[in-house]
């Protein structure tokens, strides 16, 4: 079983997901993945969510995100805005035999992506 950044630890899964923020800040693309899923810091460009892990939540892990927009998921979005108080893009699905799209408009988020027999 591979844990990588997201072993046993909280801690250690909240400061990983930071070195994430932060190499995405620099234009640089890193995932924390594991057996059962992957995260990544999404923004202005459009990000593809398909079968191979279907299940997804949008976390805002800093200041607000606006402008989202999640189509081919069973719980769309039109330009909604997600506060670090109020998180409501948990546990979105894919819909069968499509890609969701989730662009953010302004602000950046969490994508945590789930396999479908482990999420």
């Amino acid at each position: 079983m591979r844990h990588c950044g997201r072993g046993g630890r909280p801690d250690h899964t909240i400061g990983n997901v930071s070195i994430l923020l932060m190499f995405h800040r620099q234009g640089k693309c890193a995932l924390l993945v594991d057996d059962y899923s992957e995260m990544e810091i999404v923004s202005k460009d459009p990000v593809c969510i398909d079968d191979s892990f279907p299940f997804f939540s949008l976390l805002n892990i800093s200041g607000i995100a606006e402008g989202i927009t999640v189509e081919g998921a069973k719980y769309p979005l039109r330009d909604a805005e997600v506060q670090c108080a109020y998180q409501y893009c948990i546990s979105n699905e894919a819909l069968p035999g499509r890609q969701a799209k989730a662009p953010v408009g302004k602000g950046e988020l969490l994508l945590v992506r789930g396999r479908r027999d482990n999420f």
